[in-house]
């Protein structure tokens, strides 16, 4: 490993450059996934990033490879908040681990945004404690893109971050989304949809009729009613609303879903020697159709509601989804959306 100092800028120059905090310990493995595809993305976009986690581990993924130090800077934090570990002990017991030093270093403004492939209890309760919540907002939520047959993804909120909401969370989500819609995903005028059991008004539990309630009354909001899992992928919406826990099911469900078609799919190629020939022909297609079905090129997911830009990644990236997610955040984060986020959720209603 050798970092370049032949090109290093002076600290003016420096502190003008785009600042990533990545969690370099988060995700299923660590600094062997996420530390080169971010030194890739740091050089390809030209912003800074700072490698948080345990330095041997770092250096020992980086390898022989050269990197410009004015781009690329390790950031020491010898301890570690597993996959395993609860939510609270992240924020009480481990202050010297990645996850909180990221949210501390972004909270201090050396950083623009922080991305985290690790534990999501344990980043959502660091960036609650750590950055605060915006002016409106009980709690954040996790804004997840979700692949659609449309030439874009829709926006699924909440993916994860609070299982038992109340009707006035839902709402407040809605404004978040919306308003990460319009700015990040240059969407004008967003169109919000709310997972249910049905299309009609009163279908749905209490926490979702009441949910209706406050989407349909807000004049601001773009609201097109229920939407029904079914409909998901044809896009009925910009941003689907929903709690945490419904929310984690389908994203995950939707993730198995497309695992077994793409294995039955490929041991069907197999089978014979002219389903073999179609495959080798099809081939490109079926790539094609495969990068707009595949949520690591859709990036990290932004965690509204907190006074930081957070983007939390997927446990399992592979190097594709953190290079993918360093270019999510560079992009909403290049954009005026923490200004416009600050002001997206009146007092509570």
């Amino acid at each position: 490993m050798s970092a370049d100092e032949s090109t290093s800028p002076d600290q003016d120059q420096k502190s003008r450059r785009f600042t990533v905090a990545l969690d370099a310990m988060g995700g299923d493995i660590g600094p062997g996934v996420t530390v080169n595809p971010a030194i890739d993305a740091a050089v390809e976009m030209d912003v800074r990033v700072l490698l948080i986690g345990d330095e041997d581990q770092i250096l020992k993924a980086i390898g022989d490879r050269s990197y410009p130090a004015h781009l690329v800077e390790i950031v020491h934090a010898p301890e570690q908040v597993s996959m395993e570990d609860e939510a609270v002990s992240a924020v009480r017991g481990r202050s010297r681990a990645s996850m909180p030093v990221g949210i501390q270093i972004l909270r201090s403004g050396d950083a623009d945004t922080f991305i985290s492939a690790g534990n999501t209890g344990a980043v959502v309760a660091c960036a609650v404690v750590g950055l605060g919540r915006l002016p409106g907002v009980h709690r954040p939520g996790i804004a997840v893109p979700i692949p659609t047959a449309s030439d874009t993804p829709l926006l699924l909120i909440d993916a994860g971050a609070l299982v038992d909401p109340r009707p006035e969370h839902l709402w407040q989500h809605a404004r978040l989304a919306a308003a990460y819609s319009r700015v990040a995903k240059q969407t004008p005028n967003p169109r919000i949809g709310l997972v249910s059991n049905g299309e009609e008004r009163g279908k749905g539990n209490a926490i979702t009729r009441q949910a209706f309630d406050l989407l349909d009354g807000d004049e601001d909001l773009r609201f097109v009613g229920n939407v029904e899992s079914r409909d998901i992928p044809h896009k009925p919406c910009d941003v689907l609303v929903t709690d945490g826990f419904t929310g984690n099911i389908l994203l995950k469900t939707g993730e198995g879903i497309m695992s077994l078609f793409q294995t039955s799919l490929r041991e069907e190629f197999k089978r014979t020697w002219y389903t073999s020939l179609l495959a080798a022909l099809l081939k490109p297609a079926m790539r094609r159709a495969g990068r707009a079905l595949d949520y690591r090129e859709y990036g990290g997911a932004p965690l509204l509601g907190v006074n930081g830009l957070v983007m939390i990644a997927h446990g399992g990236s592979d190097e594709i989804a953190i290079k993918s997610a360093v270019k999510s955040a560079v992009e909403a984060g290049q954009t005026n959306l923490m200004e416009v986020l600050r002001t997206a959720v009146p007092p509570s209603k």
